[in-house]
């Protein structure tokens, strides 16, 4: 996901603006302001893999979630003008038996426009799971 504009004329409004929820989502364990991990590139690859726009971003920060694999339906749901990115499914020896981790890395220019994006948790009727990203409606 990168996260792109000016912070100075988001900052002021940040207060007023609400994130983009769809109705009948609902929200927990969400990464918003605080939270945040530094990202360290480990591997040998660009900061996000098939992604060479993370490049022109000087800053990157990531959150992750487990999820059941058992859940009837797993979604990646993105709201907000400032939000775009790729999806990368990689799989691994490591993971936990029975759940899914979302790995979310955001990439930005600035750390005020990084605190305008909400990660969560998402879920609806049905065990339907996933995570959101939210960033706020604020004009660039």
């Amino acid at each position: 996901m990168f996260l792109a504009g000016n912070a100075h004329s988001f900052q002021k409004q940040l207060d007023i603006h609400k994130y983009p929820i769809p109705e009948g989502i609902t929200l927990s364990e969400c990464v918003s302001q605080t939270g945040w991990l530094q990202f360290v590139d480990t591997s040998n690859t660009s900061r996000m893999v098939g992604s060479s726009n993370a490049r022109q971003y000087p800053y990157a920060a990531e959150t992750s979630f487990n999820l059941p694999l058992s859940s009837e339906t797993l979604s990646l749901l993105s709201r907000g003008p400032l939000s775009s990115g790729s999806v990368d499914l990689l799989t691994s020896p490591y993971q936990p038996q029975g759940v899914v981790t979302y790995r979310v890395i955001v990439n930005y220019m600035l750390e005020d426009v990084r605190n305008l994006a909400e990660v969560c948790k998402i879920s609806r009727e049905n065990d339907n799971h996933g995570v959101g990203i939210f960033v706020s409606n604020v004009c660039a």
